[in-house]
């Protein structure tokens, strides 16, 4: 599913996003314009930010930081 229509960003290239930037530091703060920038993109219009924010929470309660 298309999340961002100005960069043509899908769901599964947010999840990557989300997962190699927590890969880095399992406790670094995610935040959309670091998902933005690890895809390579930069946000737009700005109508994306809710879904963007509400999958990074959905990646981060499905895969806590370990320890």
């Amino acid at each position: 599913m298309i999340i961002c229509q100005c960069n043509v960003i899908s769901c599964g290239d947010l999840k990557q996003a989300v997962g190699a930037l927590r890969a880095d530091d399992a406790h670094a703060m995610v935040t959309p314009a670091g998902v933005f920038r690890c895809c390579g993109k930069r946000p737009r219009c700005g109508a994306c930010m809710p879904l963007v924010s509400g999958l990074i929470r959905e990646e981060i309660t499905a895969a806590p930081a370990r320890q």
